[in-house]
Formats: C-alpha cells, structure tokens, sequence
C-alpha cells in the first residue's frame, strides 16, 4: 500500500489528509503554517526529517509528540496503534508541525513544549508569536 501526506483547502480551512493507493482518504486535520515561513503553506512529503506535531485530541487536549516519519506516525495514532494517551481520546486531528535537521532537536522541543499550558500552545498553534513572547517573559516580585 502506497500512502502519502496532503493538504488540500476546503472550504477555508486547510485540511491535512493520508491518501493510500486503494483510493481511501483519511482527514487528519487542520494544518498551520510553519513559524519559519508563515506565509506559505507547505505540502507534507513523504521524509524521514525528524518532526515535532502536536495533535488535539477529541477531548480538547492537546498531544506533543517527535518522530522521524511524521506521515507514519499520524498512521499510527489514526489506527489506534499510537501513544497510550491518543488510543483513548480518538480521533486527533494535526494542528502543528515544526521540521528540524535532527531529531534531539524535535525531542527537545516536544519536551519543552510539554510542560507548556493549554492557552500557551493554542497560541503556537495559531500563530500568535508575539502572545507567545510575552507570555514567555518572568515576572520577578522583589520583595
């Protein structure tokens, strides 16, 4: 079985799709854009670049996660044969993607991001760097 990654804009959004060569489409979700080129969108290829992703799952919560084949691993968590926590909050949609040249790299950043809050995340998901820097700044109280 053949299977590719795609993107394809419907009705405003932009949807991420796995395509098998039997014809079968499976919606995977909304695809933003990367924070390196946020004004392109920027078609998943078939790689084993390492990735970071972060998934929302059907409960609202969100999943990070890095592998080195994104377009296998998104097959994985679809199928029910991915993170424990995944499996029980079917289906999750790809709201994020980072591509890096090494995957302690992708690691590192799921780790970091992990340990984010809700909001925060939302806000890299949706592009609100500049949210992001503020809410990054440490407030210290001299007391």
């Amino acid at each position: 079985m053949v299977v590719s990654i795609y993107t394809e804009e419907v009705g405003g959004r932009v949807l991420c799709f796995i395509g098998t060569s039997f014809g079968k489409s499976i919606e995977l979700g909304r695809v933003y854009r990367d924070p390196e080129t946020p004004n392109t969108l920027q078609k998943l290829e078939e790689s084993q670049m390492p990735f970071m992703y972060i998934l929302k799952c059907n409960d609202g919560t969100y999943y990070t996660g890095s592998t080195y084949n994104l377009e296998k691993r998104l097959l994985e968590h679809a199928s029910g044969e991915g993170a424990n926590y995944t499996i029980k909050r079917l289906p999750v949609e790809l709201v994020y993607f980072e591509k890096y040249d090494r995957i302690d790299v992708a690691f590192n950043r799921e780790k970091q991001i992990q340990k984010w809050s809700h909001k925060k995340k939302e806000n890299l998901i949706n592009g609100n760097i500049d949210v992001l820097k503020e809410e990054s700044k440490k407030v210290f109280n001299k007391k």
